[in-house]
This record gives C-alpha cells, structure tokens and sequence, in this order.
C-alpha cells in the first residue's frame, strides 16, 4: 500500500508537470492594490495551449511567503462569468518549498495552439507591515509591502507587467527592477519578457497609507430562524483592533477634539456596516450599553450604518461590540420541492467593508427538532460542523445549534452559503400546541382554586350564613311554643273543641313550613343546645297533634316543655355569643 500511495504521488507530479509545461503566459499584467489594509492582486493572462493534446486547466500559484496571508482566489473569463477555483493536490517539481497550488477549471478544454483570457483575483489580509511600528498621535502612517517584481506563475511568461497602486504619492522608498516608473499613486515595473516559471525577485515598497487598519480578530455571526414569527434575527459580535503602526506616548483628547485631522490622521473614528436593504429593528450596543452615537441611512441596495464607538481607535487599540437586526424569512428560506427540506441562503461575511476577519465563528440557531442538518460553504474544503442545542421560551428538548469556524473573511469574497435541514409537521405545531396546553392548564387550576377551601376551620361567610339561619329558627320555634301555650290556655279554660281544632289546624301548618336554610351546622360544643331544642319541639309537636292524649296531659306537656325552653334559652343565647 505505502509503494502503491509513492507511485501515484510521482505520477501526478508527473501529470502536473506536463499540464504546466504545456500552457505559456502569451501576456501578463498584474495589478497589486495596496491602498487599503487588504492587499488586492489581480491577474489579467492570455495564455496559449503550445502543447499536443488539450488542456482543461491553469494554474494559479502563491509563493509560500504570502500563504499564510491569503482569503481567497477567484476567477473570471472576459465576460465576467465565475471560474471554479479548487486547491491544486499536487505541486509542480520545480516549485520553491511552501508554494500553494489553485487549479481553475476552463470554461472549454484548449486545444493545441489556441488561446484563452482570463481574470485571476487572489486577496491578502494581514500582508501590510507598520514602519516604524510606532507613531505619535499627529504622525502619519507608513507601510511596507513585500512582494515579487514578477508574475509568479508555473508558467513561462512572453510578456509581463506589473503597476502597484498605493495610497498616496508619498513614497519613502521602492526596489527598482528596470524599468520601473512612479507617477503620483502609481508604481509600474516592467514590461519584462521571457520570464522563466517560478523566477522570484524581492519587490519592497515604502510608503504612506493613512487608511484605516481596523482588523476583526474576531467575529460571531449568529442567525435565528423563527418559522412562526417569520423571522431571520442577525446577531454579530466584534472584536476590532487597529493593527497598523501603534501608537507612542500618550493620548491627547485635547488635540484631537481641537483638530481631529491633524492630531489623529491614522486613527479610527467610524466603521461602516453595510446591511441588507430588508434590515429591521438595528441595535448597536457594547459591554456599557446602547451606544447612541451611530447613523442609519436606509438606501435602495442596502441600509448603511455608521457606528462610532466610544473613543477614537489607535494603532493598538482594541473595542468590543455587538450589533443585531431582523430581517423577513421568506426572503432567505425556500423548502426544496423535490425532498421537501428547508434551505436558508444567507452571507457569513462581516458588515464592515475593509474590515478583514481574521477569525469567525458562524452559528445558525434552528428550530427544536431540525434533524439532519448540513451546511455547504463556497470554501474549497467545508468546514467542520458542531451541533449542539439551546433551550428558549416553550422548548423542551431545546433549538438546534449548528457552528463552524472560518478565518481570514473579506467583503470582496462571495460568502454566501446554503444550510439544509429537514422539520416534520409535527416539530413546527410542537410550541403553539403547548403554549395552547399551558393556558388551558392555567385556567383549570385557576376554577380549581377559587372552587377549593384549603382552610382547616369552616369560613366566616359559612358561619355567618348559618348563624342567620339558626336565628330564625328560634324565633320561629318561640313563636310556635308561645301559640302552643295560648291554645292549650284557651281549650282548658273554655272546653271550646271547635276553637281548639282551629287553632291546631293552624299550628300544624306553620310546623310543617320550612324554614328558610339548613339546620346543621359544624358538630361545635355551643350549638348541641341547637340540636337539643329542635328535639323537642319535635317531640311537643308530635305529641299536640296526637289524638291519644288528653287535654290536662298536654297542659303539663306545655308546662314542662316551656320551662325547659327557657332553659334552654339560656344555652341558646351562649352558642350566640361563641358564634360571634
């Protein structure tokens, strides 16, 4: 296996060296742009096919001292139409140690003898070095950019030439590789001819660059997906820093506020983040709070916010800050029709123009119960992917966390990218269905509560209710004994049946009323005395209206039934009082 895996590696290296060897740089010219902090090389080639068979790709190489600074590469044909860009596995022979390989797929093969144009971008963060590395606060600023006088390229170049476009005609210093020239801004070497693959020789420019240097170290780009709210929220977190020269002695808020453009040429006093047109709700806020000093101006394209923070960015300075906004998710979701997965298309770059990330982390907050998550990066390799989870409002298992890491970020690059996600019916119904359980629940316990008494002794309106109750049964109950006495009174003194029957007839209606609420009340020790007269009018009654009685034992009956009444009178009035 080990001779097997030396074997192809020689014959792609084989393979390689012919596919170079057979395709020669016909015209070069490169522009290099170093006006800002980010380095932007461009390469315009017309390139001929001096080979026997045809050729499908070209390669693009970076020397190994500019690897480590590289975003990306791209390219074009004249029409402007994007070429596949791919990392090259394989280097030619007689490349330097560290070289980097692209290979850009050709619109067509080239055939033998024939000729293409084509546009290669390659863009550089972090390539410009501060000189001197420390400035005062009124002193302009100075970069140096090393570089190569030719076109590196595994290819043999007919004709080449470079133009550097720098910041301002203030030049220091610059390496000469006749013929070189300077007008204003502009800095040309060449046109060079029969220039060998590979050929190498040291370009150093000196010069000043005012620009901004403000570099992201860091960047967290967060979007939530709310499919009931029909909502993308955005949220990104920054760490900026200014990485040009730093500055020296100490700060003076005095100049600076007297003149800002003389006491703080190379400082930072506003970012710029570019959103989208459909942008909403914008929030600018850092570790302190709201930061009110920012502008908003909603465009036709896009929405521009200027921010400035709290103090004026020096070489060296650092701040910290997040910013959010919302924006409509129908705009950025569509469910594939063919396997009915959701797919969100959304832009990881950062929102500052000029504003290079040297390190992000992109994270995408689904709904709880995404499954089978997967991200497609326009990156040569996709990054790793980390799920995780999150729980919010009304979640149970929690909302599904998807997070990659990628460097060296620029709003020159296309970040856009896709992330594809599968939700069942059942997940997206999951939250209204127990928003609707929750307030179902709450109202039952609510009927439950006012309905339940919990209080060990019976309430003050029961007591009261029955105290009211018991009340009118003694009056009535007196009223009955005292008729009771009248009648029986009446009938001993006149002998009179008729009268007697009447009045019987009488008191036997009203025993038989009810009264008007219930006789019982909580087996208390006052209210026995209650329970013990009612028996005994019981009894009186039962006993008047009994035929088998005579009249003289029914006026002892009242005598005796009165005098105990009125003992009881005593005890009735006492349960009164505990009542109360």
């Amino acid at each position: 296996m080990r001779w097997t895996g030396v074997v192809a590696a020689v014959a792609l290296l084989a393979l390689a060296s012919m596919t170079t060897g057979s395709l020669v740089h016909k015209t070069a010219v490169r522009t290099i742009d170093v006006s800002t902090s980010v380095v932007r090389m461009t390469q315009e080639v017309e390139i001929t096919n001096t080979g026997s068979s045809s050729v499908s790709t070209y390669a693009m190489a970076i020397p190994a001292g500019h690897a480590p600074f590289l975003a990306f590469v791209d390219a074009f044909t004249p029409n402007d139409d994007v070429l596949p860009v791919t990392t090259s596995t394989s280097t030619p022979s007689d490349a330097p140690t560290g070289t980097k390989m692209f290979e850009v797929a050709l619109e067509a093969p080239l055939g033998k003898g024939k000729s293409v144009k084509l546009t290669v971008v390659a863009v550089f963060v972090g390539a410009l070095k501060p000189f001197p590395k420390e400035i005062a606060q009124a002193e302009r600023q100075f970069m140096l950019y090393f570089g190569n006088h030719y076109v590196y390229s595994p290819y043999v170049t007919k004709k080449q030439r470079t133009v550097v476009k720098l910041a301002s005609s203030n030049v220091v210093s610059h390496t000469t590789q006749e013929p070189t020239s300077l007008s204003g801004a502009s800095l040309t070497y060449g046109p060079y001819a029969d220039v060998a693959p590979f050929t190498v020789s040291e370009m150093k420019v000196h010069y000043e660059n005012n620009a901004p240097f403000v570099t992201a170290t860091s960047m967290v780009k967060e979007f939530e997906v709310s499919h009931w709210g029909g909502n993308l929220a955005v949220e990104e977190s920054y760490k900026l820093e200014h990485t040009g020269a730093k500055l020296k002695g100490s700060f003076s808020r005095y100049d600076y506020q007297r003149n800002p453009a003389a006491a703080g040429i190379a400082s930072v006093r506003s970012v710029t983040a570019i959103l989208p047109a459909d942008a909403a709700d914008v929030y600018y806020r850092d570790v302190i709070g709201n930061i009110s000093t920012s502008a908003l101006r909603s465009l036709r394209e896009q929405v521009e916010v200027e921010m400035r923070p709290r103090f004026p960015l020096f070489g060296g300075w650092k701040t910290e800050f997040y910013m959010g906004y919302n924006l409509p998710l129908a705009a950025y979701l569509r469910v594939a029709a063919d396997s009915g997965r959701y797919i969100l298309t959304v832009d990881m770059a950062g929102a500052f123009e000029n504003v290079p990330v040297t390190d992000a982390i992109i994270r995408l907050v689904l709904p709880e119960g995404a499954s089978d998550v997967a991200v497609h990066t326009p990156f040569a390799v996709e990054p790793e992917l980390s799920i995780s989870s999150r729980k919010t409002y009304l979640d149970t298992s929690g909302r599904v966390v998807a997070e990659f890491s990628a460097a060296n970020l620029v709003t020159d690059q296309d970040l856009v990218f896709q992330v594809s996600y599968a939700l069942s019916a059942t997940a997206i119904l999951m939250e209204p269905i127990l928003l609707m359980s929750a307030l179902f629940a709450l109202f039952l316990a609510a009927m439950v509560y006012v309905r339940l008494d919990l209080s060990l002794s019976p309430s003050l309106g029961g007591i009261a209710s029955e105290t009211s109750t018991f009340v009118a049964d003694i009056a009535r109950a007196t009223s009955a004994l005292a008729k009771l006495d009248n009648a029986l009174a009446a009938w001993a003194h006149s002998s009179d049946s008729k009268t007697f029957a009447a009045a019987k007839k009488n008191l036997d209606r009203e025993f038989r009323t009810p009264s008007a609420g219930p006789r019982t009340l909580p087996p208390t020790p006052p209210l026995e005395a209650r329970r013990k007269l009612f028996t005994k009018l019981d009894t009186a009654q039962a006993e008047f209206f009994s035929s088998t009685i005579s009249a003289d034992a029914l006026a002892s009956r009242s005598t005796e039934l009165s005098t105990e009444y009125f003992g009881l009178a005593t005890q009735i009035e006492q349960a009164l009082d505990a009542l109360h």
